[in-house]
């Protein structure tokens, strides 16, 4: 669910679209936050080659609505506290806040056909691509068309 409380489904994205999943720890982190706000500083450039944008978390919805509505990302922030999804990725941290367990930072990129092409599960946020690497490896999946 987003923050607003509505599900997110792969299917309403538009079907030519790419979509780049993050996954962070939760809005208590500052390597993540500034992970965000990168994508959120370059959400234009993302959309312009067309691809969308979600990040995800095991906050609360409550959290993930206020950290929205504190920052106004342009893209959902999706609650995930039973890790259903950040386990599907393999991205689990095991009491990874040394009280329970969250999501590894992680990049995964998902083309149109719904094929993961690239996938990062990191241990620190600045291990993984920013978001005009993202574009850079878009840009190249869309050249080997």
């Amino acid at each position: 669910m987003d923050e607003n409380g509505q599900i997110f489904k792969l299917s309403s994205l538009n079907p030519n679209w790419y979509l780049v999943v993050v996954l962070y720890r939760g809005s208590y982190c500052n390597a993540c936050r500034t992970m965000l706000f990168d994508m959120k500083d370059n959400y234009t450039s993302l959309t312009s080659l067309n691809t969308a944008l979600v990040a995800v978390s095991t906050d609360t919805l409550q959290d993930s609505y206020d950290f929205n509505n504190q920052w106004r990302f342009p893209f959902p922030l999706l609650s995930d506290p039973k890790l259903t999804l950040i386990d599907a990725f393999g991205a689990r941290h095991p009491n990874g806040h040394g009280i329970y367990d969250i999501a590894h930072p992680s990049i995964i990129i998902i083309d149109p056909q719904k094929v993961i092409r690239y996938k990062k599960i990191a241990q620190n946020p600045d291990e993984l691509p920013d978001a005009r690497e993202i574009c850079s490896m878009i840009q190249k999946f869309e050249g080997e068309k």
